[in-house]
Order: C-alpha cells, then structure tokens, then sequence
C-alpha cells in the first residue's frame, strides 16, 4: 500500500503543515508504504497480520488486521490498524488551537480484479 505523504489530514490545516514538512519530510520521502508480506487468508475472517510501514526512509514494524473475502472476479480487502506517533519517531505535529494524540488510525480499502 502507498500513501502520497503530503495527501495525509488530520483536519487542521495548520496541523497538516507541520505533518508535510517536519513530520513527514514530504519532499525527500514522497511516499508512505506498508508492506504486507504474509499470505492473507481470503474468508471474510479478520485476521492479525504482521506489515512493515516505511516513514521517512525507515522500516518499523506494525501488526494491521485484514478482513478479505472474494465477490465475484474481484477480490476486496479492509485493512486497519493502529500506529504510534511516538514509536514511529514521528516528531508531535499538534499546533497550539490542535492538538494530535499519538495514536493514529490506519484505514484503508483495496479491490482488484481477476
């Protein structure tokens, strides 16, 4: 999964500033990704599956959960999870009117077809 660094909001544009160029260093890391290296059972089941997400050029080690079912020719996935500013090295990007807790919710839907 890649994630465009500097399309991130967090629902304060002074926020979303600071996340861009001190948190994230959009210009030199463009992309956030999560790499799921392990089978993913395809039976409507959410299942607890290790991923690497890799922030500003380094890997940290994340637990997301999978639920993926097929629908036809196409197969869908949810996937989610729960990271931590903190661990992730992530300098706080909370302003003074805004305030951001440490842990992030990741969310993400996928669909592909046969």
């Amino acid at each position: 999964i890649t994630i465009p660094s500097d399309h991130l909001d967090t629902d304060s544009d002074g926020r979303n500033a600071t996340m861009k160029t001190d948190c994230f260093n959009y210009k030199k890391f463009p992309d956030i990704t999560i790499l799921i290296a392990d089978p993913i059972p395809i039976d409507g089941q959410e299942h607890s599956i290790p991923a690497i997400m890799n922030l500003r050029g380094t890997d940290k080690p994340i637990l997301v959960k999978v639920k993926a079912v097929r629908q036809g020719r196409k197969l869908v996935a949810d996937i989610t999870g729960q990271v931590s500013l903190k661990a992730l090295e992530i300098p706080d990007p909370s302003i003074i009117v805004a305030k951001l807790r440490d842990q992030v919710e990741l969310k993400a839907h996928l669909e592909a077809s046969e």
